[in-house]
């Protein structure tokens, strides 16, 4: 059981260290930029309306086909009438998803937004960087937010870590007792 002030402490300090370190600094940014590179490709939602629109131009040059060969009825004129509109809802549908990742961030936009974070108070700094953190037994695990922003269905499973350590924290097995040395694990996560 470890108390509240010290677990903040231990995330805070360590937070600081690690975002104040040019070398993690730059292992972070590189990684983010792969990973906002590789989210650029796999836009899954993005991939399927273009294999929609590719599918309804299809079906559209069918009809078109059929009309030209004298095939004319209600049916076919309906359903023209309604897979054209549905070409331009998924043209409009394909735009704003573009629109999602027209919008890159620089290597400079991602170190604004750590050095920016460190020059905020302790609990400000933890809202702004912290998603949640994960305390186990032996270890903990902090999940930084990411500033890359994207609303993709594989959005929650992506991220790298990009830092390990074990330190000895001060901690107290039941309210009675004096206090004990342990060992903790700690892991920081972007994503």
């Amino acid at each position: 059981m470890i108390r509240k002030e010290v677990l903040e402490e231990l995330v805070l300090n360590e937070v600081i260290a690690q975002l104040k370190s040019p070398e993690t600094m730059d292992y972070i940014i590189c990684n983010l930029l792969k990973l906002q590179e590789e989210q650029t490709k796999a836009n899954s939602v993005l991939n399927m309306l273009l294999k929609e629109q590719k599918q309804v131009q299809i079906s559209i040059d069918n009809i078109v086909n059929a009309i030209e060969r004298g095939v004319v009825s209600k049916a076919t004129a309906k359903r023209l009438k309604e897979l054209g509109e549905r070409q331009q809802e998924l043209e409009v549908l394909i735009i704003k998803e573009q629109n999602k990742t027209c919008i890159k961030l620089t290597e400079q936009n991602m170190r604004e937004f750590y050095e920016t974070a460190l020059l905020y108070e302790s609990k400000t700094l933890i809202n702004y960087l912290v998603k949640h953190i994960v305390l186990y037994d032996d270890k903990m695990e902090i999940y930084f937010n990411n500033p890359i922003i994207n609303s993709g269905p594989d959005y929650e499973s992506r991220g790298f870590c990009f830092y390990r350590n074990t330190v000895t924290i001060c901690t107290y097995l039941y309210a009675k007792t004096s206090p004990v040395l342990q060992k903790i694990k700690i892991e920081m996560f972007i994503g």
